[in-house]
């Protein structure tokens, strides 16, 4: 027993030592920054406004040690460490009633093999070290204590209150994750349902409405005014408006069939390229089968939830095209019963050895062959990831003090109010895409009441920014870099290094590269650090934005040198298919051709299906007289596109060209 306890020990304070050693000493490039700030501040952050992840994390920001920022990490990190501790109980008890042969030497390293995939898998890894992942850990501890107790019921009724009352603090925490696995606890009650009484359903009642009172904190906390709160909970319909996720029911609502389908294929090639060593994530489903076919309860209820809980991820998840990565947070507790299901089928087999002694060396050179494998391939190493304070730093030095910045997307918002509401920094992030709700103005007042004057609500966002523009009269104005077309008038804009800034006709602007010069490009430029998709989008190509959005500005001045230059600079950062069309043209306009093909040549290597691609190719062979090859891309682009004038014009012109005088 002593043993047994030393190597439970051992492998968890591996997970706290690796967790610690890769963990990012400062705020992800995602809603990290927006999280950190509700754990300082004891606030409510976006629907579903995660009451209960804000309490726990509040008390994790007391820790002295690092930046808040830094203990905002560790929170995600105990979380997801002790979650993994808890499957482990959980993956023991199911074990043992699944394999018959007991063996507590096999059953300890197979319950510490589900702990390992679940903790060590990519997504688990890297939410359990970034402040926005807390919520998904919290997430995934709730779900194993919550299946714990669950299965626990033929012990005791006290383990069905308990099961209630997770369920309950579930529920506060990311409901939509949750609440779809309800049909799979139906089925386990209704599969033990004799070893329960009619009298034990009220007092279940009752403890899960316990744990749904951890929503009290929002109208509460609302009351006292405090510094951040993502709406204004004065009445029910206000809090149905947050708990429900209202703001987000539009893109929900379109959701369809295919939608479903494509994140369905994401999930599954995911598992195998991402997550996993392949075979690991090879036994993942027959796994879940096979623990559902010798223990139908407690198998069949892990298998439904399973096939439940990413099932509902992928009908209601609506990411933009090609950003299916987005869901792979929301599926981090997925990850639970791909460890109990992978671990199980291993470990079944490995039963079979007859020699004691064998079946415990074996299993246990299993286990460390296994956490070896995941470590290696899922490691995160954020231990030197500045990349989001960076940017937010950068974001800064671009505005001027006393400005309003008019943000969109999520980590200018995130950045912006962190800085000023956190380092106190001295301008007006504004945030168009909720500037028509009246909780918003009043928000507004309250945090940056010293620092503008806040228009009440219009009845279009595009009129709003221009009252905001008018009541503020005298200062300096910038927008992100992205921008809703529809809300803005783009011509104003005047490139100014990660932001634009906004042209009031005050004075003739400025085009400078001045700010990119003044930036901190750490883990982006000389020693390259591995970073998530959120970095990627939201940071990184920001940047690449920056530099195009120069080279389109220069080459309409016609100074093309120049303009090349930068979409070459932008290109470092972002592989982006209409750069490398402009950069094309920067240099044909130039007369540069030998770099206009090479950049032509890459764009139709990333959009082979682009007409103006082989067009722009058909004009350098024109110009050069290579009147076939020029033929041969505008028939090229003619395939793609029949009616292409520009095809057809330039295909008459060689006609003419290649006439003998």
């Amino acid at each position: 027993m002593k043993k047994s306890r030393l190597v439970i020990i051992a492998f968890f304070f591996l997970c706290a030592v690796l967790y610690l050693e890769n963990m990012a000493p400062s705020f992800n490039s995602d809603d990290s920054p927006e999280t950190t700030l509700a754990y300082c501040t004891l606030g409510i952050q976006h629907p579903p406004g995660y009451p209960l992840a804000s309490l726990i994390g509040k008390i994790f920001t007391l820790i002295p040690l690092g930046g808040v920022s830094f203990r905002a990490n560790i929170a995600a990190a105990a979380l997801n460490i002790l979650a993994a501790f808890v499957l482990y109980l959980l993956a023991a008890l199911v074990f043992g009633k699944a394999i018959k042969k007991r063996d507590d030497g096999l059953i300890q390293a197979a319950a510490l093999a589900a702990a390992a995939i679940f903790v060590f898998s990519s997504s688990a890894w890297l939410q359990g070290s970034i402040a926005k992942g807390s919520i998904y850990s919290l997430n995934s501890l709730l779900l194993c204590a919550g299946l714990y107790s669950l299965f626990k019921i033929g012990e005791s009724a006290k383990y069905f209150y308990l099961f209630a009352l997770l369920y309950g603090l579930s529920m506060c925490n990311h409901w939509a994750s949750m609440i779809v696995i309800a049909p799979a606890v139906i089925y386990y009650i209704v599969m033990k349902r004799k070893t329960l009484k009619p009298g034990n359903y009220w007092p279940a009642a009752l403890f899960f409405m316990l744990g749904l009172s951890a929503y009290l904190y929002v109208p509460l906390r609302n009351a006292s005014n405090p510094v951040y709160a993502w709406g204004d909970v004065r009445s029910f319909k206000d809090f149905l408006w947050l708990v429900s996720r209202a703001q987000y029911s539009g893109a929900e609502v379109r959701h369809n069939f295919a939608d479903t389908a494509a994140l369905l294929k994401f999930y599954l090639k995911n598992l195998f390229t991402f997550e996993y060593p392949w075979f690991i994530a090879a036994v993942v489903i027959p796994g879940a089968a096979a623990l559902a076919y010798f223990l139908p309860a407690e198998g069949g209820a892990l298998l439904m939830a399973f096939i439940m809980l990413v099932f509902g991820v992928a009908s209601f998840a609506t990411p933009p095209p090609d950003t299916q990565w987005i869901t792979k947070p929301y599926l981090v507790s997925a990850n639970v019963f791909a460890g109990i299901s992978g671990a199980f089928i291993i470990f079944y087999f490995i039963n079979y050895i007859k020699r004691k002694n064998t079946r415990t060396v074996v299993s246990f050179g299993v286990l460390t062959l296994m956490v070896c494998s995941l470590v290696f391939t899922g490691r995160p190493d954020y231990s030197e990831y500045f990349i989001g304070y960076d940017y937010a730093n950068n974001l800064v030095k671009s505005l001027t003090p006393g400005c309003v910045y008019f943000a969109e997307g999520d980590m200018n918002v995130g950045a912006a109010l962190y800085k000023t509401l956190i380092d106190r920094e001295n301008f007006a992030p504004v945030i168009p895409v909720v500037s028509l709700y009246p909780w918003y103005e009043r928000r507004l007042a309250r945090n940056y009441g010293r620092i503008i004057n806040v228009p009440p609500p219009e009845s279009n966002t595009k009129a709003y920014i221009s009252d905001m523009m008018t009541w503020n009269s005298g200062r300096d104005f910038f927008y992100s870099n992205v921008f809703t077309k529809d809300m803005v008038n783009p011509a104003e804009f005047v490139p100014d290094g990660i932001v634009y800034g906004i042209n009031t006709g005050s004075g003739k602007p400025v085009i400078s590269d001045y700010y990119l010069k003044l930036y901190s490009w750490r883990g982006i430029i000389g020693d390259r650090i591995r970073y998530d998709e959120f970095t990627r989008r939201l940071v990184v190509e920001n940047y690449a934005m920056a530099f195009f959005n120069l080279g389109d500005v220069l080459r309409s001045a016609g100074n093309n040198r120049l303009s090349a230059l930068f979409y070459e600079k932008g290109l470092f950062f972002y592989k982006n298919h209409g750069a490398y069309i402009n950069a094309g043209l920067a240099y044909y306009m130039s007369g540069n051709l030998d770099k206009a093909l090479y950049m032509w040549q890459k764009a139709m290597d990333d959009g082979p299906d682009d007409p103006s691609v082989y067009c722009n190719m058909a004009f350098v062979y024109a110009a050069r007289k290579d009147y076939p090859l020029a033929g041969e891309f505008i028939k090229k682009a003619l395939s793609l596109d029949p009616g292409n004038s520009t095809a057809i014009g330039l295909s008459e012109a060689i006609k003419k060209m290649e006439r003998p005088k």
